[in-house]
């Protein structure tokens, strides 16, 4: 079966998501990851300190973003970082139908150009999946594509009124990223009386090189690519629940 994980446009998103393989999957090979980072390194599972709900509503807005040139082992890389959320007017459960949905994420995201489950471990305080995943992004004369295989992991046991997910990762397969790690998360909140859903999605790349455009594109068009992203699940939610929960 064809495992699509719902990642926003490549650029600073890659790899990303990731979005999303669901602890309701199928059996897959029992595996462990190769690499690891800490959690607190790659997660951001609450609600922003600035959050205004009422201004957030259907208005996604950046909490940060920065690309930027590091140090690593002697040479420069670089760097793009963006943390991102936004208020809609659903319940909870249907934007994480969306999420944990294992197959049709090619209908929501065109920027993934192959997605596939390697192996799983839901046996663990963190159920994890190994994601082969390649993703493609292009604007104007600037095009790019990225295969990489991803770390996702759903912790169990998660509040009622909240959901999450982090990914990093494992392995670059074309040598184009040398990192990626970043989470999503939800939580049921309520504005005037309406139950909504507050969306966070934070991300941080490394690019082990720089092709000609990348920082430009970057820069240019990256926070407007993520923030469409988080209205295309919202959009995708609705439909779900128009149609009576179905796909």
């Amino acid at each position: 079966m064809k495992i699509n994980l719902f990642t926003p446009q490549p650029i600073i998103i890659t790899l990303t998501l990731i979005l999303l393989v669901t602890v309701h999957s199928p059996l897959f090979a029992k595996c462990t990851p190769e690499n690891s980072v800490k959690p607190e390194n790659a997660i951001r599972f609450s609600v922003h300190d600035s959050s205004e709900f009422e201004t957030l509503y259907e208005s996604p807005k950046t909490i940060s973003f920065q690309v930027f040139e590091k140090t690593v082992k002697g040479e420069s890389r670089l760097f793009a970082k963006g943390d991102y959320h936004a208020v809609y007017p659903i319940k909870m459960k249907y934007i994480q139908r969306i999420m944990e949905n294992i197959d049709g994420q090619e209908n929501f995201q065109k920027s993934i150009a192959e997605s596939k489950v390697i192996c799983s471990d839901t046996n663990t305080q963190s159920a994890y999946y190994k994601q082969k995943l390649k993703t493609q992004f292009g604007f104007l004369f600037f095009k790019a594509q990225y295969h990489n295989i991803i770390n996702l992991y759903v912790p169990k046991n998660q509040d009622k009124d909240t959901y999450g997910m982090w990914f990093t990762l494992e392995k670059s397969l074309d040598n184009k990223m040398m990192q990626s790690r970043g989470s999503w998360f939800l939580k049921e909140v309520e504005v005037n009386g309406k139950a909504c859903t507050y969306i966070r999605y934070f991300l941080y790349n490394g690019f082990e090189e720089e092709t000609f455009g990348l920082r430009g594109a970057l820069k240019n068009f990256s926070e407007g690519e993520v923030k469409k992203t988080l209205d295309n699940i919202y959009s995708a939610s609705n439909k779900l629940k128009k149609n009576g929960n179905r796909f």
